[in-house]
């Protein structure tokens, strides 16, 4: 099929079935509108266009040049995409389902509104890419390099990082949830409003990023360096705190709410208006840590060591306390809720701890 036949074809509705159309130029052939299933288009080019609802099922794509490409409202659907070289160009509302993605280079992509799911993104180099709005969704991502770039409101759900290199330079409202992160190095980023509830992350260094209203719900947090970052507003709710590092980090008004934390360290961590409540903190560091207006209702505290720390206005009605981390809260100033120093006192003595 020469060049004048494809573009009639594509523009009379026709779908193109088992055709070979590799190592073409194809640059200057309109296929708005196109249908293709079994085409072999690999090591084609397809530079400048515009290409708007069209629809590949099981094409063969591998090695294709995709310079100034423009992809509107596309569908590829068990496609091989693997070597592709996509530069300069834009995705919007496009899904990719179950393709081959495998070393493919990726460079200065503005991705938006599209979906890429159950594709296979190994060995690929993705560079200054910029996604918004979009979902990438159980891919396998082996040794795929994430370089630079923004990335705003993306869903990376139940995704494996361990094998990843993931190095965006903005991340704001990016959801991970269920994912399992390891060996990350975000320190001095920006992630805003990211949502990592239920994942795993393993020593992993967030020293001084920028961290505000994050989600840790349920996570699993394990030898990781929060020092110095800003987790204003941030939620721990029912997450697994162990052998981590705040020191320093602006904590204020974040929830722990149920939080299990053992061996943690919040040394000189503002904590002003922090909720522990029902949370069961172990053989962790809060020395000289601002607790001011911080709750621990109903907490369960044992060996932690609050030395220095400023406590004024604590909610600590009903919390469970071993005597040697007790001294913080009896000695700080209660909340007019509570019953007072003396109820606090009462209660402790109740329990035989004083």
């Amino acid at each position: 099929m020469n060049l004048l036949e494809l573009s009639r074809h594509v523009e009379a509705g026709q779908p193109l079935v088992n055709v070979d159309l590799s190592n073409r130029d194809l640059s200057q052939v309109t296929l708005n509108g196109g249908v293709f299933h079994n085409v072999n288009l690999a090591g084609s080019r397809l530079n400048g266009q515009t290409m708007n609802n069209c629809i590949f099922v099981e094409c063969d794509l591998s090695r294709c040049e995709f310079l100034g490409l423009h992809l509107e409202k596309t569908r590829f659907v068990s496609c091989q995409l693997s070597e592709l070289a996509f530069a300069a160009g834009h995705m919007t509302e496009c899904a990719l389902m179950k393709c081959q993605f495998t070393g493919t280079q990726l460079e200065e992509i503005h991705i938006s509104r599209c979906q890429i799911a159950e594709c296979d993104l190994s060995n690929s180099v993705w560079r200054a890419v910029t996604i918004d709005t979009s979902a990438l969704l159980q891919n396998t991502v082996t040794d795929l390099r994430i370089l630079g770039g923004k990335q705003v409101n993306v869903a990376w759900a139940k995704t494996d990082f361990s094998r990843i290199e993931f190095d965006p330079s903005h991340l704001e409202q990016a959801l991970f949830v269920g994912s399992r992160l390891t060996a990350w190095s975000f320190q001095d980023r920006y992630l805003l409003r990211c949502n990592f509830s239920e994942c795993e992350i393993v020593e992993s260094d967030f020293r001084g990023a920028q961290m505000e209203q994050c989600i840790f719900i349920q996570a699993k947090l394990e030898a990781c360096d929060f020092g110095g970052t800003n987790l204003t507003q941030s939620i721990f709710s029912e997450a697994n705190i162990e052998h981590c590092q705040f020191g320093a980090a602006n904590l204020s008004m974040a929830c722990f709410q149920n939080a299990n934390i053992k061996q943690s360290r919040f040394k000189g961590c503002d904590l002003q208006c922090a909720n522990f409540s029902y949370a069961s903190v172990a053989d962790s560091v809060f020395s000289n840590a601002r607790l001011d207006r911080s709750t621990w209702a109903r907490a369960q505290l044992y060996q932690c060591d609050y030395q220095n720390a400023e406590a004024s206005h604590l909610n600590a009605f009903g919390m469970l306390v071993e005597h040697a981390s007790a001294e913080v809260f009896l000695t700080a100033t209660p909340t007019p809720e509570l019953a007072g120093r003396a109820e606090a006192e009462r209660l402790l003595v109740q329990r035989g701890l004083i």
